[in-house]
């Protein structure tokens, strides 16, 4: 579950069930937030929690996750699904 108060705004989920979220919470010093996550049997576990005070500087740390994540596992742009 998500930290109380933050709202999906982005997620990117590969095909092994692990991927990136980008949340955010209005009233915040920091409003932007960037998960990695896991689903498994319908329920998604967030952890490896970076926060960002601009939106834009969450799109990139979560574009920088996603490109070292392919990297690490070897896995492909066409095993991700941007929701």
């Amino acid at each position: 579950m998500l930290e109380q108060g933050y709202a999906v705004l982005n997620t990117a989920l590969f095909d092994n069930d692990c991927g990136f979220v980008i949340g955010k919470k209005s009233y915040s010093q920091f409003p932007f937030v960037v998960y990695r996550l896991i689903a498994n049997n319908g329920m998604r576990e967030y952890y490896d929690t970076k926060y960002h005070r601009e939106r834009e500087e969450a799109e990139q740390d979560m574009d920088s996750r996603i490109a070292d994540y392919k990297r690490f596992h070897r896995l492909l742009g066409s095993n991700t699904v941007v929701l």
